[in-house]
């Protein structure tokens, strides 16, 4: 069976379209949880830290900036995943790690630049409980938890093993991904919203900003360690990046010296597997 990308990259840009909606609705229909929320870990109402595996279009999505249910939003349709494989498309993309470095900028387009909290709390008003993601597109009032939501059905769709999460870093509420890669079979966090600056590589030396570039660590091997985190909570310090864009179009990071602070609130094992 023909890998879901190279089906993309092999495929007609009037193909997209269809391809993305019939790969999509093959895994809504693989999915046997029932699951129908998935917020930040609160002990009393016995919710999880995280959500393994493609996102339904039913499920409840609660912001990790919510409060109260109001604030929560679900994955209607399938519109942003057709934009972002028409993106890759249209940028020449051959590859999967590359698309995963172009996450964040596209979800910057896909978005826009992002006009605040208190922009954000006027349109949750405005728009009622449970919003269709659609409807943030273009008003730049996006956070983590709508981009991390997107990130992880893209992933997916890719055909990569993904986790979405809630939790903190450097002690403010956000959500990320984490994903088991089969190549390496390395897990990798990944952040499209606490992402790396993306510079130009003029002359072997860095130039301008010229945007932004996923945020992707590789945690090791060790699903213990997964689970320490995940499941106990334990803090994990990762070095920052910065991305750079070679002549070629190559990207890479280095880290800048500095760290940032990734934790999950620790949850039961019981509750976890019950979820599962």
């Amino acid at each position: 069976m023909e890998d879901f990308f190279q089906l993309i990259i092999n495929s007609p840009k009037e193909n997209i379209e269809s391809l993305v909606i019939a790969r999509a609705m093959q895994l809504e229909d693989s999915i046997s949880s029932d699951k129908e929320r998935i917020s930040p870990n609160e002990r009393k109402f016995e919710y999880n830290s995280y959500y393994h595996g493609f996102i339904k279009k039913d499920v409840k999505i609660f912001s990790s900036m919510a409060s109260g249910d109001l604030e929560c939003f679900h994955l209607e349709n399938y519109d942003y995943l057709i934009a972002f494989f028409n993106y890759i498309k249209d940028n020449n993309v051959d590859n999967k790690y590359k698309a995963m470095q172009l996450m964040s900028m596209f979800l910057d387009s896909y978005f826009g630049e992002y006009r605040g909290v208190d922009n954000r709390g006027k349109f949750i008003l405005m728009n009622g409980g449970n919003i269709s993601v659609d409807k943030f597109k273009n008003q730049g009032l996006a956070a983590c938890s709508e981009r991390a939501a997107l990130t992880n059905n893209i992933l997916e769709m890719l055909g990569l093993d993904s986790y979405y999460v809630t939790g903190s870093v450097d002690e403010e509420q956000h959500a990320f991904n984490i994903i088991l890669n089969n190549n390496d079979n390395c897990y990798y966090l990944i952040d499209t919203t606490s992402c790396c600056g993306l510079f130009e590589l003029n002359n072997n030396k860095i130039g301008s900003n010229i945007g932004s570039s996923t945020y992707i660590y590789n945690l090791g091997k060790r699903k213990a360690q997964l689970d320490e985190f995940l499941l106990q909570g334990k803090e994990k310090s990762l070095y920052n990046q910065i991305a750079v864009r070679a002549e070629d179009g190559r990207i890479g990071y280095f880290n800048n010296g500095e760290m940032k602070r990734y934790e999950v609130e620790p949850i039961l094992l019981e509750e976890q597997q019950r979820s599962r």
